[in-house]
């Protein structure tokens, strides 16, 4: 029994400084973004009362001139998931060259809608391309900044700078790869 009980001890002791020593790596780990000095918060929008995309788009442009107006505060950005938070939903089949989805081939990709300025205010840099701006309006083409991942995946015979302009479809919707 003494054996056993050294042994369970053993084992407990050995798991909790593998625990420790991960832990320890992932806090030294780069995620690809700054979280000094970010404050997130969730803001829910009740339907019916902000369904059609025009009226959040008023909502977010008026809480973010009035948040960019605190001072102290360089940035703000809204964006339907954090980085490395919660997924809810968003996931969908991309489809390249006009090809039908087939989602058969698990060809899918993780959506996040977000308003302009959302990499300047984590500050991810964006190597290729340009941000989304104020004139990516619904009733233009829609844009897109996508991930080098996303680049190796679905586009493997292009880099990142010739991969801009690509038209892929994606969330039920024709885009254009802006960065």
């Amino acid at each position: 029994l003494v054996i056993v009980e050294i042994m369970a001890s053993v084992v407990l002791l050995v798991s909790a400084g593998l625990s420790l020593r991960a832990l320890w790596n992932v806090q030294n780990t780069n995620p690809g973004f700054r979280s000094e000095s970010v404050l997130t918060l969730r803001t829910p929008l009740q339907s019916p009362q902000f369904d059609r995309v025009a009226t959040r788009a008023a909502f977010y442009s008026r809480v973010l001139a009035g948040t960019r107006a605190i001072p102290g505060v360089t940035n703000a950005a809204f964006v339907s998931s954090l980085p490395m938070g919660r997924i809810k939903g968003g996931i969908w089949p991309v489809s390249l060259d006009g090809r039908a989805v087939n989602r058969a081939e698990n060809k899918n990709a993780f959506l996040r809608y977000m308003t302009p300025g959302y990499f300047a205010t984590l500050g991810i840099p964006i190597k290729s391309g340009r941000d989304v701006d104020d004139s990516d309006l619904q009733n233009r083409q829609a844009v897109a900044v996508v991930s080098e991942s996303f680049v190796t995946r679905f586009l493997p015979n292009e880099t990142l700078s010739s991969a801009i302009g690509h038209h892929f479809t994606f969330a039920l919707q024709e885009r254009i790869i802006a960065g």
